[in-house]
């Protein structure tokens, strides 16, 4: 996933090859999308890959009307967010907004953790303390961030009928490096893993009844 996004960020510098010297970076940046999608971590993301290798072929013989990505971006068939260093949204993927019953208008230039609080119900959540750690270690290394599976519930809408909804989420953080290499934003990739949660705890349940049941007989 974090493989998938190098592989748009490098998409977005092509798009900006406007003149003779800048067209010079070309062959790096292809060279970086070579080393990228090789990768053993590059799984699922080959096919986009190739895409935007053709896409920068293309725009070296033929530069012709740039691509729009900020709908490619909006597109991607993955759940992102795209923060600032203070953790304002700037952008956000239509899966993400799908998977957390979001709307696009509604969360841009707000910060995640107003978006996104705790549920004040469970004195437990630790889901906003551990995402911001998370980020803020981005912001310290500039090295991407895989957090482990957190219980991160969000809220349902109010035609929903309200309150939070139980999801666990498996994050990455990943930093976009400014021209002073210090981080400019934070791309945040996440998978909902929460039907795969409850699957494995049913099957602990059912493990433990069924060794249980072994000792009474």
């Amino acid at each position: 996933m974090v493989a998938r996004w190098q592989a748009a960020a490098i998409a977005r510098d092509v798009q900006t090859l406007s003149s003779d010297h800048d067209r010079r970076r070309l062959g790096a940046l292809r060279r970086r999308l070579r080393w990228l999608c090789n990768r053993p971590s590059s799984f699922g993301v080959r096919g986009g890959c190739r895409t935007i290798s053709s896409v920068a072929s293309q725009h070296s013989s033929h530069p012709g009307p740039e691509p729009d990505f900020r709908t490619l971006f909006e597109s991607a068939p993955g759940l992102f967010l795209v923060l600032r260093r203070d953790f304002v949204i700037v952008a956000v993927s239509d899966a993400y907004l799908a998977a957390t019953m979001t709307k696009r208008q509604d969360i841009v230039g707000r910060g995640i953790f107003e978006v996104f609080p705790d549920d004040p119900a469970d004195a437990t959540a630790t889901g906003v303390a551990n995402l911001r750690a998370s980020l803020e270690r981005v912001l310290q290394t500039g090295a991407f961030d895989a957090m482990a599976v957190q219980k991160y519930d969000i809220r349902r809408p109010e035609s929903d009928g309200g309150g939070f909804e139980e999801r666990f989420w498996s994050p990455v953080n990943y930093p976009v490096l400014g021209p002073d290499r210090a981080v400019a934003y934070i791309i945040h990739r996440v998978e909902d893993v929460t039907e795969f949660v409850r699957l494995k705890q049913q099957g602990t349940a059912q493990a433990v009844a069924f060794e249980q049941g072994d000792l009474l007989a």
